[in-house]
């Protein structure tokens, strides 16, 4: 090792020294094998080479004995001189070499240049690779952490023998690295190895108070080798080793532990997501029975899920996919803290609650992200100002009112239920859905609004705070359902009780949204004028209050108790068919249509309605985070429920056969209809995420799906979905 540095000092003056002109240089404090580098590697056309060592027979003519710094200063017919002075030599009169220039072989550590140098020497070592790495962050470090000439040396030897260069590097005073296969040596994690390597001899380092906490994360990283994995005493002895070459400051402890284990134990450094993910992994994967079912998941594609939880883009969909497998694995694959990040990370701060539409849905998701009790519900938009103002007519201003009408219909009864236990709830979600002196005519605005057409309405924005300071916002966008509904609230609270609706066209969903104004079916039939009655009370209180379970629960109630009463009476086909209508809207003798108010539907309503807020209060009532386990996903299942096929047929009077459903939405079920269109986008929802389950799990079906319809407009569906 010193021959090449000393070949590589010789090389250097070799191509530094002023040529033409008489050369005086000193280097001094280098070894006896340094100083034959030079001697072995010099020539007669550079200044004379003069060695002052303690064995001065070894070096021959290049001996120097008993000569003062004055003569070699004033030596004629030379072009000058450098004097080595190997370790503990002076020469007579030190004065006379006073203004010799100095050299050291550190100098050949300050450029790439000097690095090239080195490398060059016999044994030559590719500078090139791994070396190219280590060569740079050599040049790079600071004088506190970059090697002597000497440790470079060496290290070029031994890798010039075979050794991998990242193998070879406790010779410079760092740990022992790897790299992944396909990855390169980076300078900047060589520069971090130096640095370390530098702390492990520090006063800040050798606190006593430390070595606990040091042999606690020994253990830890030691048992996660595959060679030390399971075997308790293997693990306590290495630990045991490392404690002591630490605490003796022993360069063996540089061999003994990696780089990335040494970071670990001796760096209080946060591990990312990711790396912690990607070995936890691993630890699960080298711990399964080589019987079990896991060892032929693809792992490989969940550790690259897990180098994407750091790209923002791509963290979410990473940590969802890593989240079902732990869950595949009975949650047994990561440590509670990793899960913990991974769920955070599936958390928004905005929550959508518009597909499905289910706003109650989206308010549990967001009550879950909060830490504390619910203190307060902010309306964010639709806001005052741009409900009350002139433009309110035009189409956009016609969609506001909308939007916070079915908002005020929806959660007007769950805003009560908190605002009566202390939230402070906006103002504006506490007033009548159709309160004309902020809304206007709220019936008149189905005209506008353009909804036939198909114009979605604006979202509902509401920020969510709780008692720590924390807020969620929640998004809501209502759909065709949530506005058919309020249509058929605001109608059936109009001055006229009636029991059924009529329109001159199918009652589809898009069509009773729609511009035309259906109508009032009259005259109710007299026994049935209470019944009429009871739901004009349930739309009324449920445009001044909301919807609740159990407004909707009494009028299903009255409905049945009506049933009965005229079951034990002989009573006509014309009640039959009111009784049966009811809540509903005709096309006479042609079909007819199911609104959220018809009976069943709202029996359905009001169970879904119970299931929710169970989820968002106590049994007292008291708004807050739920303790149910799982209240997020719980929420989404409700969600995704419908009342379609409830009932699953009605029958008119006029006809002989009973009228299928043609076209459903959540609440809406059109029977016997011309329209098989999915107005409400939810079976088409529904198809899209089976279609997109299928096809998670099984890939290769893409090239040669098929699949069966049946029933109207089954084909139209499952042909679109399948497309996109």
């Amino acid at each position: 090792m010193s021959l090449r540095l000393g070949a590589a000092l010789a090389e250097y003056l070799r191509l530094n020294l002023q040529k033409g002109e008489r050369n005086f240089v000193l280097v001094e404090g280098v070894s006896s094998r340094v100083a034959s580098g030079m001697v072995s590697e010099w020539d007669e056309a550079l200044p004379r080479l003069a060695v002052v060592a303690p064995d001065s027979s070894r070096f021959g003519s290049n001996s120097l004995t008993d000569v003062s710094g004055t003569q070699l200063r004033n030596a004629v017919d030379s072009n000058g001189v450098v004097l080595v002075l190997c370790d503990g030599e002076q020469v007579p009169d030190r004065q006379g070499i006073s203004l010799f220039e100095s050299v050291s072989p550190s100098v050949l550590l300050e450029k790439p240049q000097g690095m090239i140098l080195l490398c060059q020497q016999k044994p030559v070592v590719d500078p090139d690779g791994a070396v190219r790495a280590v060569r740079d962050a050599i040049v790079q470090a600071d004088i506190a952490t970059r090697p002597s000439p000497t440790a470079v040396a060496a290290f070029l030897d031994k890798v010039a023998s075979g050794t991998e260069p990242l193998d070879a590097l406790p010779l410079l005073g760092a740990f022992v690295d790897r790299v992944a296969a396909g990855e390169r040596a980076e300078v900047g994690r060589i520069l971090d190895n130096l640095r370390l390597a530098a702390k492990r001899t520090s006063e800040d380092l050798l606190r006593p108070s430390a070595f606990p906490d040091f042999r606690k994360r020994a253990e830890r990283v030691l048992g996660s080798r595959p060679s030390l994995k399971g075997n308790g005493s293997a693990i306590q002895s290495a630990t045991d080793s490392i404690m002591r070459s630490l605490q003796s400051g022993s360069s063996d402890l540089l061999r003994e532990l990696s780089f990335s284990e040494a970071r670990e134990i001796f760096e209080k450094r946060s591990e990312s997501l990711a790396a912690t993910v990607v070995r936890e992994l691993a630890s699960y994967r080298d711990g399964l029975d080589p019987d079990n079912y896991a060892t032929g998941l693809p792992w490989e594609s969940y550790e690259n899920c897990a180098h994407s939880l750091g790209r923002g883009a791509e963290q979410r969909a990473a940590a969802q996919e890593l989240c079902d497998l732990d869950d595949g694995q009975r949650k047994q694959l990561f440590h509670k803290p990793t899960r913990t990040k991974l769920e955070r990370l599936l958390r928004d701060k905005s929550v959508n609650g518009s597909k499905p539409s289910c706003p109650e849905a989206a308010i549990v998701r967001a009550t879950q992200q909060l830490g504390g009790a619910i203190a307060r519900v902010q309306l964010l938009s639709p806001s005052a100002p741009a409900l009350n103002t002139a433009a309110a007519t035009n189409q956009s201003g016609a969609g506001r009112i909308l939007t916070i009408a079915c908002t005020r219909l929806r959660l007007g009864g769950l805003m009560r239920l908190w605002d009566r236990h202390g939230v402070e709830v906006d103002g504006l979600l506490l007033r009548p859905a159709d309160d004309e002196e902020d809304l206007g005519d709220v019936l008149a605005a189905f005209g506008d609004a353009g909804l036939s057409e198909g114009t979605s309405l604006p979202p509902l924005q509401v920020r969510i705070h709780d008692s720590e300071g924390s807020t969620v916002q929640v998004d809501w966008r209502p759909d065709l359902d949530d506005l058919g509904l309020l249509r058929a609230a605001l109608l059936f609270a109009s001055d006229a009780p009636a029991l059924t609706l009529s329109m001159p066209k199918d009652p589809s969903l898009k069509e009773f949204c729609g511009s035309e104004q259906p109508e009032l079916v009259q005259p109710v039939p007299p026994p049935l004028l209470p019944l009429a009655h009871a739901l004009h009370t349930t739309s009324r209180n449920a445009l001044e209050r909301g919807l609740s379970p159990e407004l909707l629960r009494t009028w299903a109630d009255a409905w049945t108790a009506e049933v009965d009463k005229q079951h034990d009476s002989e009573s006509d086909s014309t009640i039959a068919q009111a009784l049966t209508l009811a809540g509903g809207v005709l096309r006479e003798g042609v079909c007819a249509a199911l609104t959220g108010f018809a009976p069943m539907k709202a029996e359905w309503l009001a169970q879904q309605l119970e299931a929710l807020w169970a989820l968002l209060v106590d049994p007292a009532g008291r708004p807050g985070k739920s303790e149910i386990p799982d209240a997020a996903q719980a929420s989404t299942g409700i969600a995704r429920a419908t009342a379609a096929h409830h009932p699953a047929h009605l029958r008119l009077r006029t006809e002989d056969i009973a009228l299928l459903p043609s076209s459903e939405g959540r609440f809406w079920s059109l029977y016997g209809g011309s329209s098989t269109r999915d107005e409400s986008g939810f079976a088409d929802e529904a198809l899209s995420s089976v279609i997109t389950q299928l096809l998670t799990l099984q890939p290769e079906t893409a090239g040669h799906l098929r699949c069966m319809s049946w029933g109207p407009g089954a084909a139209d569906l499952i042909i679109a979905e399948a497309t996109r």
